[in-house]
């Protein structure tokens, strides 16, 4: 999000929050011709003037909001209300073949 961004920060949430959730099914590496579930769970918004996406990983959050019981195969959208007072912990990742991934770790709400 910088020049040189830290691996962790904390900011407070700007007021254009996208959380959208889906089930994927993706080619099984382990298992040729088969598949497997992934759950894409992507927080998306503008900052300082770019647009960032981010892998939620906040399982607080995901129990919150009961998505484990609402994810389908249709991509689905949580519009985060209040959200001038919510405030995200964000993380760079470690490189993961080839590519570094952003994380959001936190999700603080009132």
């Amino acid at each position: 999000m910088k020049p040189k961004p830290s691996s962790i920060c904390l900011i407070q949430a700007p007021g254009n929050l996208d959380f959208c959730f889906q089930k994927k099914a993706v080619p099984d590496d382990r298992n040729p011709g088969q598949t497997k579930p992934k759950y894409v769970r992507d927080l998306s918004f503008y900052h300082a003037g770019h647009y960032h996406e981010f892998s939620v990983t906040d399982p607080d959050f995901m129990r919150r909001h009961k998505i484990w019981d609402r994810i389908q195969e249709v991509t689905q959208h949580l519009r985060l209300a209040d959200a001038g007072h919510i405030f995200l912990c964000l993380s760079l990742g470690l490189e993961f073949r080839g590519r570094c991934y952003k994380i959001c770790a936190t999700i603080f709400e009132p």
